[in-house]
């Protein structure tokens, strides 16, 4: 690509793609480990450990929601270091 304005919106939309597949992937699991919390018949560590698994990709789940609406509104200027912050918060 010529235009750099037009390199950097790709490589943002594609960044924001990216995350929004994982956060969904998130969502499958938090569903996943919900249900198994929910089966009456699961030990108490088991569950105890389930919730904590939930806690965790809430947690995820929520800082890449609000990092992603900050760097969808970023009209470039600050795309670079908002990348690193996401990459920071969610590892």
């Amino acid at each position: 690509m010529k235009n750099p304005e037009k390199k950097i919106m790709f490589e943002k939309n594609k960044y924001v793609g990216k995350w929004k597949c994982q956060i969904d992937e998130w969502n499958v699991d938090f569903v996943e480990i919900y249900e198994k919390i929910s089966v009456a018949d699961t030990n108490k560590g088991a569950k105890r450990e389930n919730k904590k698994q939930v806690a965790l990709i809430r947690r995820m789940r929520e800082d890449a929601r609000d990092k992603l609406a900050e760097i969808q509104s970023d009209k470039g200027e600050r795309w670079e270091s908002l990348k690193d912050e996401m990459e920071s918060i969610l590892s």
